[in-house]
């Protein structure tokens, strides 16, 4: 399995909301701890999930407010 197809375990299945429940958290952080090892970039990963957004259909508005969030929980522990 390729990490990018943890990132949709993240978000709530049917709000598309970024951690917003302790099992998506959970998932948040093991997918952090794996980029991490592998030395992932910000850069990178900010494209995968806004991908996945874009692929869920989710609206701008919507979609901006959830990468800010995945933007507070992952940047700063990245590369880039």
């Amino acid at each position: 399995m390729n990490w990018t197809d943890k990132i949709s375990g993240c978000f709530g299945e049917s709000d598309l909301i970024f951690a917003g429940h302790p099992n998506d958290e959970q998932r948040a952080f093991d997918l952090l701890v794996y980029l991490r090892k592998e030395k992932m970039g910000w850069g990178k990963v900010r494209a995968e999930f806004e991908a996945f957004l874009d692929s869920e259909m989710a609206n701008e508005e919507h979609k901006e407010r959830q990468l800010a969030k995945v933007e507070v929980g992952y940047r700063s522990w990245l590369l880039d």
